[in-house]
């Protein structure tokens, strides 16, 4: 420090500004600095500003402190890089708040209009897929709608393509650079600190190309998993249409019929292909943070977002139409009479392009006809097409984000000591550990429930497919639902009342959850008030109608208190050691995870098998109820198995310190 007969000018330059600190007053032999420290000056390089007493503002500032410029990667210190972040930001030196320059300002309106333009085109796929998908569905056009999912799944699958290599390059420099710093590190004492200088790993300023979140940031494994399950019932339906549309190629009478084309093979070739590749890139990166090219990562990633989204509509429209034309095929094999509504089935198989569909759909060996089990692949492409486009979102998100828990790196390292020995081990970010603490009583009553829902499920097919005991299984059934929801809805209001103990998280990241949750509401919503009305309608003649309106409202109400439970608990977090070591709630989480996942598998494999059997079907018809069935059934059953993801996210996280 100077003294008070030799003032020192001490300057410095960062983001293209001059900072001039003038410690006048400060005395190196009366210890630390009293409250009226010298004058500060902050202006830009190229215009000078009056000085201001910092006394007015009841400021100490100490020129060997404010300033200080922190390495920005550390081996020894993980924390390193968030105290250098506190020290500098893009719009700030000391915490005092600067005007942006043409430069930064140009950066900001660009990567904002990138951001809305990518919407634009997101929304713009999505309609013309849709509308191309509804148009060309006749066999002589067909081939227009697969062409253009090829184009666009093709398209896709050139940036990942481009992405992964990218991205393998920069991970292989950084192996090659740490190699080097592990080098040095060897050849100094243990006692030295090694600092990694910022172009180290090929960063471009602070950032790196490529960074990847750790913790809570990193995304959920339970979503990572169930995603893997769903991409593999997808790929065994492709499967199965791919080996049909090599059979008709193949068949000299297919052939003749016009059953294969050239198109629907290699839409069924690429489709799998490119489905598998998305599974793998975000199943290893749905942590990572894009720094480099994110124009092209912005509007690629929306692309393929679109891209799931237009499979999905069109897996549920397919879907619709092969169970209509599967009933509709029923019906004109039995001749056993000749009613009005069977006269009307066979005009519409007899019509120009659908007399060729009909013919190629009751006669193909890989069918609904031949094959029970396809019916309940379709809801695995419709729920993996939707997780998929979620988690691109977040990916989407984090373009150029600058976060505390993001490393330059896609490995952990820790240093484990042994003995006087100090050595770095590393590990993947996919490593997994749980701690069951306090959920033990919660998992053995869940595994029981799911146990008891798996035997009465096999239990319920055998009595469907026998024809003396049908009623025995729509019993099965219907108590199967009405015992989950009760026990769900009593640990909804459980939950509510024990995580209501648990802190509240500062920095909540559950806006993608939150919207998930949201959007199969409606649904649910329509699903519940068309089954009631026809029950009622239908309800002397039936019995049992008036039971299962009850039920109907009873499972609407579950999921009324279910939602905002979930996203309360979202939001929570422990911050006192008593809360986790307690961990009030997590039995009944556990519980209710459960619970949700049983119901998803009961709905999707059961529902279909019992709903021809109800009253609302003879209330709306066949047509109208088949499309609507297969418009809100899917999200009923995805606002199930997405609940059983947030919840686990609740177990882990609501018990843990808050971000």
């Amino acid at each position: 420090m100077s003294s008070p007969e030799n003032n020192e000018e001490i300057e410095m330059t960062q983001n293209d500004l001059t900072v001039r600190i003038d410690d006048s007053n400060n005395e190196s032999d009366k210890g630390p600095p009293q409250a009226t420290p010298g004058r500060t000056n902050v202006a830009p390089t190229d215009n000078k500003v009056p000085r201001r007493d910092p006394r007015t503002l009841n400021l100490r500032i100490e020129p060997t402190k404010l300033f200080e410029r922190v390495p920005p990667y550390t081996i020894g210190d993980p924390d390193m890089v968030k105290k250098q972040r506190s020290y500098t930001s893009d719009n700030s030196i000391g915490g005092v708040s600067v005007e942006m320059t043409k430069e930064e300002k140009h950066k900001m309106q660009q990567r904002n209009m990138t951001s809305v333009f990518s919407c634009i085109y997101f929304l713009l796929l999505i309609v013309t897929g849709s509308i191309i998908f509804i148009n060309f569905q006749s066999h002589e056009t067909k081939h227009i709608s697969e062409l253009f999912f090829c184009s666009i799944s093709l398209s896709g699958m050139a940036w990942l393509i481009f992405f992964h290599f990218d991205l393998y390059r920069y991970k292989k420099q950084v192996l090659k650079n740490m190699d080097s710093v592990n080098d040095q590190m060897d050849r100094v004492s243990d006692n030295t600190d090694i600092y990694l200088p910022e172009g180290l790993l090929g960063s471009d300023g602070a950032q790196a190309p490529y960074s990847f979140l750790t913790g809570r940031h990193s995304g959920s494994f339970y979503l990572k998993t169930g995603l893997a399950a769903f991409c593999f019932g997808h790929l065994i339906n492709e499967g199965l249409q791919l080996g049909q549309q090599v059979l008709d190629l193949v068949q000299a009478d297919r052939r003749a019929l016009g059953c294969g084309q050239p198109t629907t093979l290699v839409l069924h070739a690429v489709r799998p292909i490119y489905s598998f590749y998305q599974l793998f890139i975000v199943f290893k990166y749905s942590n990572i943070v894009i720094n480099r090219h994110k124009s092209v990562a912005y509007f690629a990633l929306m692309h393929i977002m679109g891209t799931c989204l237009c499979y999905w509509f069109g897996t549920i429209v397919e879907d619709a139409m092969e169970d209509y034309h599967h009933k509709l095929g029923l019906k004109l094999v039995d001749n056993t009479t000749d009613s009005p509504h069977r006269t009307s089935d066979a005009a519409i198989c007899s019509h120009d392009s659908n007399a060729s569909y009909c013919a190629c759909a009751s006669s193909a060996i890989l069918s609904v006809n031949k094959v029970q089990a396809i019916p309940y692949l379709y809801p695995f492409t419709i729920e993996f097409n939707i997780l998929l486009a979620g988690v691109w979102f977040i990916v989407w998100n984090n373009i150029g984000k600058v976060d505390d828990k993001a490393h330059p790196h896609h490995f952990q390292h820790k240093i484990h000591r042994i003995g006087d020995i100090e050595e770095i081990r590393f590990q993947s970010n996919l490593v997994i550990s749980a701690d069951c603490h306090a959920s033990n009583k919660g998992i053995f009553l869940g595994l029981f429930v799911l146990l008891s829902a798996v035997i009465s499920t096999i239990v319920f097919f055998v009595a469907m497919n026998s024809s003396g005991y049908r009623q025995l299984g729509m019993a099965i059934h219907f108590w199967q639902v009405c015992i989950l929801t009760v026990l769900a809805f009593v640990g909804v209001v459980v939950s509510y009342r024990q995580l209501s103990k648990l802190d509240f998280n500062k920095h909540p990241i559950t806006f993608l959850d939150d919207v998930l949750l949201f959007v199969p509401l409606p649904f649910y919503f329509v699903q519940t008030i068309l089954n009631g009305l026809g029950e009622y309608q239908k309800g002397e003649y039936r019995k049992g109608g008036y039971l299962r309106i009850l039920m109907s409202i009873l499972g609407c109400v579950q999921v009324i208190m279910q939602t905002p439970m979930i996203i309360d608990g979202l939001r929570r977090c422990s911050n006192s050691q008593a809360l986790r070591y307690k961990k009030p709630g997590r039995e009944v989480v556990t519980f209710l995870l459960i619970c949700n996942l049983t119901l998803w598998i009961i709905n999707t494999f059961e529902a279909k098998s019992v709903e021809s059997h109800y009253g609302h079907l003879a209330y709306y018809g066949e047509t109208v109820w088949l499309f609507v069935s297969h418009t809100t059934m899917p999200l009923v059953l995805f606002y199930r198995f997405h609940s059983s993801v947030c919840l686990a996210d609740i177990w882990k996280s609501a018990y843990e310190k808050g971000d």
